[in-house]
């Protein structure tokens, strides 16, 4: 009878040892997309700096305020509450902004 007992609780062991490894897989997938968003985002993020210090040098004050106005916004959606897959789209935005604006110069 001990031995039934033991053998039902190792079944029932390696279902849900088999359960967690199996949600563990998947949440380890989940993550590793987010955690390439986030950091596509951290280099975008740093594109952005860059090219709004070159294009502030190279305009005038209203071109100047224009480049802080959009670097200011391309924070405040790198800082949002929002998934990593659309702050990465609103980064690419802002960088696409810039890059327009130094194409006026």
């Amino acid at each position: 009878m001990v031995f039934i007992y033991i053998l039902f609780a190792a079944i029932i062991f390696y279902f849900v040892i088999r359960a967690a490894i199996r949600d563990g897989i998947i949440e380890s997938k989940v993550k590793e997309e987010e955690l390439s968003y986030n950091q596509k985002s951290d280099d975008l993020l740093q594109e952005i700096m860059g090219l709004e210090s070159k294009v502030s040098k190279e305009l005038d004050a209203e071109g100047k305020k224009q480049a802080k106005l959009i670097y200011d916004n391309s924070l405040m959606v790198y800082y949002s509450d929002k998934e990593a897959k659309e702050k990465f789209k609103g980064l690419r935005e802002k960088k696409e902004a810039l890059v327009s604006l130094k194409k006026d110069i």
